[in-house]
């Protein structure tokens, strides 16, 4: 859990603060997620976790994660939200269209 909040919270800080422009769309489950655009950061992760976002225009985004060897659960985040997804019965990080928080419809929050 804390390396996925880490996670979230790496893309919030790079779309608020870094000006990073991401590409349109990425997943990974291979152990690491290459995010943004002309500046771009790498970051690994944990062991059967798998990672996804989309953005449309480079300004807004949606970034979800989910561990198999965890609780079932898959975690979201987006740039027009400041509350934390989750989904519950899951088997796979969910796919992300809109790079938004219409992204987690049905999703619960916290």
């Amino acid at each position: 859990m804390k390396k996925i909040f880490i996670f979230l919270m790496a893309v919030s800080v790079m779309a608020f603060f870094s000006g990073v422009s991401f590409a349109a769309g990425q997943s990974s489950s291979n152990g690491s997620i290459t995010l943004g655009g002309t500046d771009s950061i790498t970051v690994t992760l944990s062991s059967n976790v798998e990672a996804n976002y989309y953005s449309a225009n480079g300004d807004a985004y949606a970034a979800s994660t989910y561990n198999s060897k965890g609780t079932g659960k898959a975690y979201g985040a987006s740039s027009d939200s400041s509350v934390i997804f989750y989904k519950t019965n899951q088997n796979s990080a969910g796919s992300l269209t809109n790079g938004n928080s219409k992204d987690f419809n049905g999703w619960d929050t916290y």
